[in-house]
């Protein structure tokens, strides 16, 4: 497992992410892993603009703005995994 997947992991864990679905989780590990929407949606086979909507949902679930953002979050779960996991 990857540190990357292991960050989206770490943020259901701890709450952040409890409210994403299992495709929005998904796809938040994808953008995480620097996957553009197109390259998402073909890997998953659903239209580009689902990914789009997923993404939107992503991101007013965990009131963040950008895939900059996303990253951030997960980055502060990998630093600190004992923690994440303890809430």
């Amino acid at each position: 497992m990857t540190n990357r997947t292991q960050a989206v992991e770490f943020q259901a864990q701890s709450g952040e992410a409890r409210d994403l679905t299992p495709a929005e989780l998904a796809i938040a590990g994808a953008l995480i892993c620097g996957q553009k929407p197109s390259q998402i949606a073909k890997a998953r086979g659903i239209a580009v603009g689902t990914v789009r909507v997923h993404i939107r949902n992503i991101f007013g679930k965990l009131d963040i703005h950008s895939v900059n953002e996303l990253f951030g979050m997960a980055l502060a779960h990998i630093r600190e995994p004992d923690a994440a996991l303890a809430e």
